[in-house]
């Protein structure tokens, strides 16, 4: 369990510097925050699933139509409402985008793991 959570969270490292730095490149190119979260978001996502099923939780686990699925799903609604928080903490506090970044993905950090323990990677 603990080499697994280990795993998942270089996984998340991985996945989250990507996110960073897809959403940094859309900012300088001055896109709108929200696009840029959710740009940023899509890039970790794809490399989160693919080193998720292969790495962390290589119980030699094919992908699989439907786990895939609850994945993106899983992701996409996560991604939407992350994208969201960074947006209106922005618009409502003024905040510097990295501190508004930090903030709505903390959020989608600890829904991801969850969602992904209980609903797609979980031992029948």
């Amino acid at each position: 369990m603990i080499e697994n959570f280990s795993r998942f969270l270089l996984v998340g490292f991985g996945s989250t510097l990507i996110n960073f730095i897809f959403f940094y490149i859309f900012q300088v190119l001055e896109f709108k925050i929200f696009v840029s979260s959710l740009t940023g978001y899509l890039a970790g996502v794809i490399n989160s699933y693919y080193w998720g099923s292969k790495w962390v939780h290589f119980k030699v686990y094919k992908i699989k139509l439907l786990s895939f699925t609850k994945f993106v799903l899983l992701y996409g609604i996560n991604g939407i409402i992350v994208s969201f928080i960074i947006q209106e903490v922005q618009l409502s506090y003024g905040l510097d985008y990295r501190i508004c970044w930090v903030l709505g993905t903390s959020y989608g950090v600890t829904a991801n793991f969850a969602g992904q323990k209980l609903l797609i990677f979980n031992k029948p």
